[in-house]
């Protein structure tokens, strides 16, 4: 059990180093990438990512089933669907966190308010 916990923390960790590059070169680059392409090389990142942590943090060979290989590689590929709704829900979550915490701050903005 000990050892699949060390595999979820590892993914995670993979997955979301990936998701933030994603953002930041997004943000940096608006390139035309196809979709697909871009999906499978998250994909396969993740898993990069996933060997490269194990032999650093564990200093020994992975044992890597088929099994989790293919969910690395699946979930890698979901990546950029989640990188879609990061980018679209995030910043508007984060102005409502903002005006609510340190109060106001929105210039005359009615996003949030309703025209009546």
């Amino acid at each position: 059990m000990e050892n699949y916990l060390v595999d979820v923390v590892f993914i995670a960790y993979g997955l979301i180093l990936g998701t933030l590059g994603n953002l930041l070169y997004r943000v940096n680059n608006h390139l035309k990438i196809n979709p697909i392409a871009v999906r499978l090389l998250y994909g396969i990142m993740a898993l990069a990512l996933y060997v490269l942590m194990y032999l650093g943090f564990l200093k020994k060979i992975p044992e890597i089933d088929i099994v989790v290989m293919l969910l690395i590689i699946v979930v890698g590929y979901f990546v950029e669907l989640i990188i879609e709704v990061l980018e679209d829900k995030v910043p508007k979550a984060l102005d409502r966190l903002i005006d609510k915490w340190l109060g106001g701050g929105n210039n005359g903005d009615s996003w949030g308010k309703k025209d009546d």
